[in-house]
């Protein structure tokens, strides 16, 4: 049987993950699953916090870009296909892409000048 400890360090893991820190989310699921290595769910979990804790920013917003396009394709069918659909979404993606191209340009001039 799990440990409150185990189950509060689990929780504070995920929502560190959902904040976008996937490192400290990492730490505290690795910290619950070694509490109790046997619970599946932090197993699980732990899996998919490596993951993501392995990647960069950019690939997860790429990747969940890419997902929400997939998404937009399968709801706008038939009469549900509208360009005024189809420009409010895709504009949506496109400044979130934007945004991120602008912040990884700032993080390597900043690391510049710091060199």
């Amino acid at each position: 049987m799990s440990s409150i400890t185990a189950w509060k360090s689990f929780i504070e893991g995920r929502i560190a993950i959902e904040r976008g820190d996937f490192q400290t989310g990492l730490d505290l699921i690795k910290k619950a699953n070694d509490l109790s290595p046997g619970e599946e769910t932090f197993c699980r979990s732990l899996t998919i916090a490596q993951e993501l804790a392995s990647k960069s920013k950019v690939d997860i917003l790429v990747k969940q870009v890419s997902n929400e396009y997939e998404q937009l394709a399968k709801r706008n069918v038939g009469s549900f296909d509208t360009a005024q659909d189809w420009i409010g979404n895709l504009e949506t993606m496109l400044e979130q892409l934007e945004k991120s191209g602008q912040e990884e340009r700032f993080a390597i001039q900043n690391s510049a000048v710091l060199w």
